[in-house]
């Protein structure tokens, strides 16, 4: 566990990667606000979960820093950096984002941007209304995958879930696992998912 009084949008993202990169760690990032109440110090912790983390996006007139991440609305951003990765990734990515732009168009994704992270990471974020997402397209500079938020799932779409797990394989979805490879019954359930977020409601 990680206690301070504000969380920098790096060290959201570092824990982020850190819990995708493996199952073995969970990491709790804390944050206190002090209040005065009454004549009483009262402190108040709140536990910064990376899916519901977004980015505001970087001024359209003002570069972005270029010691920071910045993100901007939309996925022309991502598919840009698509064509700097190998052709496999390039398929992959492309489908991805196809997907995402798709429920963007449905309304399904109120908020799909782009991030640019430190060390060449990007990612597509497909943000519900609340700011979170089931999942994140991360394109970085090896690889190329998918990143599943499964409390966002058990929130905003648990009939959806065991679909999504079925779909995955082992070993299903859990806080931040990733995938390399996906297919169309994956997409179709990510779909549903999406579906039953904004609306409440399951698809057949």
């Amino acid at each position: 566990m990680i206690v301070l009084d504000a969380a920098p949008a790096e060290l959201v993202r570092l824990v982020a990667y850190l819990e995708a990169v493996t199952d073995k760690l969970l990491i709790d990032l804390v944050t206190v606000s002090a209040y005065d109440v009454n004549a009483s110090r009262i402190l108040v912790p709140q536990r910064v979960e990376p899916e519901r983390w977004r980015p505001e996006a970087a001024p359209a007139a003002a570069a972005a820093p270029r010691d920071s991440g910045y993100g901007v609305a939309g996925a022309e951003d991502f598919l840009a950096v698509i064509a700097d990765a190998p052709q496999d990734q390039q398929v992959f990515l492309q489908h991805l984002v196809d997907w995402a732009v798709g429920l963007g168009q449905r309304g399904l994704v109120p908020q799909l941007s782009t991030y640019h992270g430190k060390a060449d990471i990007t990612t597509l974020l497909p943000r519900l209304s609340d700011g979170a997402g089931l999942v994140t397209i991360y394109k970085d500079t090896r690889s190329a995958y998918l990143q599943f938020w499964r409390s966002v799932f058990e929130r905003r779409a648990p009939r959806s879930l065991p679909a999504v797990e079925a779909a995955v394989g082992e070993p299903g979805v859990r806080q931040g696992n990733v995938v390399y490879e996906v297919s169309d019954q994956l997409l179709a359930a990510l779909t549903a998912a999406y579906e039953e977020a904004a609306t409440g409601q399951l698809t057949t």
